[in-house]
């Protein structure tokens, strides 16, 4: 198993020390000042619905999250969960690679794709969609042209 993927009985004093310090990075990017009695361990607390106590516990490196935990520091902190379980060394990037789900793709789809990919058969439905396609491209274009004009003003 590598060194930076850890089972919960293989957790050491450093490495639950690192995930606090991740933390306090990130939560001070996010705007919290989590140094004691600053009011951000607060802050955090009520917006993550957890007490002071355990906001203290994570971030001064003296316990992990629970696992239920885990969704609403990455809230709270802008992040993905794989951000803090990857970057935290909780489970390596090989276990939970980075992926591009939800990512426009590089080649445009043309009217006729999208139906396809729609599942839409129907002569007549297929050709309302597609020209409705071909419309808001044109639409969009001519909108594109006009700010490029009025900004060259």
């Amino acid at each position: 198993m590598p060194s930076s993927e850890r089972s919960p009985a293989q957790t050491t004093d450093a490495s639950v020390a690192a995930f606090g310090a991740l933390l306090t990075r990130l939560a001070k990017r996010a705007g919290y000042d989590v140094t004691p009695n600053a009011g951000g361990r607060a802050r955090l607390a009520e917006v993550m619905g957890m007490s002071v106590s355990a906001i203290a516990r994570n971030v001064d490196g003296v316990s992990l999250p629970r696992l239920s935990q885990f969704a609403p520091w990455a809230r709270a902190l802008d992040v993905p969960v794989r951000t803090l379980m990857v970057e935290g060394g909780l489970i390596s990037e090989e276990d939970w690679p980075e992926t591009t789900l939800g990512r426009v793709p590089s080649v445009p789809l043309s009217p006729e794709a999208i139906a396809d990919s729609l599942g839409i058969h129907d002569p007549m439905i297929r050709g309302m969609l597609t020209g409705s396609i071909q419309q808001a491209v044109r639409m969009q274009r001519e909108a594109d042209g006009q700010a490029a004009a009025a900004g060259g003003l």
